[in-house]
């Protein structure tokens, strides 16, 4: 299993992963690469080649934003059973 403390996943339509197969064997001079590598290689190009290396060391990566499951259902299934406990309770004491 992967190391999750160590890499991340990346979606890519079909069409960006054929473009980008055929990037790797161009700029790797016909050595064809895994995506990760062309990944990494033009990423590390960019930073370098707008010096951004001093605020790489400094960049705090943010959060990972974690959703709640929502409850509605339970909650609707609930205020049903309240209104119609409510309406025979209403229905014994009238009679």
């Amino acid at each position: 299993m992967t190391d999750i403390t160590k890499y991340r996943n990346v979606s890519l339509t079909h069409e960006t992963y054929k473009e980008g197969h055929f990037l790797s064997t161009v700029l790797f001079d016909g050595l064809q690469v895994s995506m990760s590598q062309l990944i990494e290689s033009l990423i590390s190009k960019k930073i370098e080649e707008l010096n951004l290396k001093d605020k790489v060391a400094q960049y705090a990566e943010p959060k990972k934003i974690v959703h709640k499951k929502k409850k509605k259902a339970k909650k609707k299934a609930k205020k049903k059973a309240k209104k119609k406990a409510k309406k025979l309770n209403g229905k014994i004491k009238k009679v």
